[in-house]
């Protein structure tokens, strides 16, 4: 004997489907929330660069410091925020032509 299917037995699979993935999206946000670490894709969102960019400051020295791991290469938040903030060695500033962008 099957069980007959109903829209009441739909609707309450459903709610509880977008329960779970509520439930799923809000403990990843909070675990991206904590997360000082940022991988290079982001980090070049947060600087306003391209993912070449960044790789030519790596090479350079120059920008925030990088960290590898897992083949994958990783930047601390504050580092990014202090890197955006503090003007470069030859006095440019926030009305500068560099590559920097500028926080306010």
């Amino acid at each position: 004997m099957q069980s007959e299917i109903t829209l009441g037995s739909v609707y309450e699979v459903v709610v509880s489907l977008e329960h779970q993935v509520r439930s799923l999206q809000f403990a990843l946000y909070e675990q991206v929330e904590k997360s000082p670490w940022v991988y290079a894709e982001e980090a070049c969102e947060i600087m306003d660069i391209s993912n070449v960019t960044a790789t030519r400051w790596r090479a350079a020295g120059y920008g925030p410091a990088s960290y590898k791991k897992a083949g994958r290469c990783l930047y601390n938040r504050t580092e990014i925020h202090e890197f955006m903030v503090t003007p470069d060695e030859d006095g440019a500033g926030p009305n500068s032509s560099s590559d920097k962008k500028w926080y306010r």
